[in-house]
């Protein structure tokens, strides 16, 4: 079992209770994936259950049950996954780095364009120092690591090992449950 601090909450993972198992990922299709879960225990009884599941050329990160934690994490259950792919290369694997943003008076949350400052705000940290500390390997613009000049080519993009479970859980903790947390707090005030 590793223990990971990452703001306010702590990631807990073991990869000896990984498993196999068919999913279905967002593109619709069923892949055959190695799912690894973790849970994010922290303030206010936040307790979710995330897994990640990865598949030949991709995976993602879900939120798989939040339990008794504060409702507004169900949106986590519904959506909001962070979508990870492998490089065109063979090499390591990517993970667009979006960030939840809250919409108290809509009670929902959608992923946005995320920068290294907002992130910042949420992880209440660096995010640059935070993710390489939880093993991105290199993170910036698509155009920056990938060339790409895509509509898509200013957003955020974090490289790391695609065999290490704990970045792709450490960057969903930080850009999806860490912004609901806070929007758990406001409302707790």
């Amino acid at each position: 079992m590793s223990n990971h601090q990452i703001g306010p909450v702590k990631l807990l993972t073991s990869v000896l209770a990984s498993r196999e198992d068919v999913v279905v990922g967002t593109d619709g299709s069923e892949h055959e994936a190695w799912i690894v879960p973790a849970v994010v225990v922290g303030p206010h009884q936040t307790l979710l259950e995330i897994e990640l599941r990865r598949w030949s050329g991709g995976g993602e990160v879900v939120t798989a049950s939040r339990g008794d934690s504060h409702p507004y994490f169900q949106r986590l259950v519904q959506g909001c996954r962070l979508g990870i792919r492998d490089t065109e290369d063979g090499g390591a694997g990517a993970a667009m780095v979006g960030i939840v943003e809250w919409d108290v008076s809509k009670q929902w949350a959608s992923v946005k364009k995320a920068s290294l400052e907002r992130l910042g705000q949420a992880i209440g940290a660096s995010a640059r120092d935070e993710l390489v500390a939880h093993g991105v390997d290199e993170i910036g613009t698509r155009k920056e690591l990938w060339g790409d000049s895509s509509p898509r080519q200013n957003f955020l993009e974090a490289r790391f090992d695609p065999d290490e479970p704990v970045v792709p859980l450490a960057i969903y903790v930080m850009t999806r449950v860490l912004p609901v947390l806070a929007a758990v707090d406001e409302v707790a005030r």
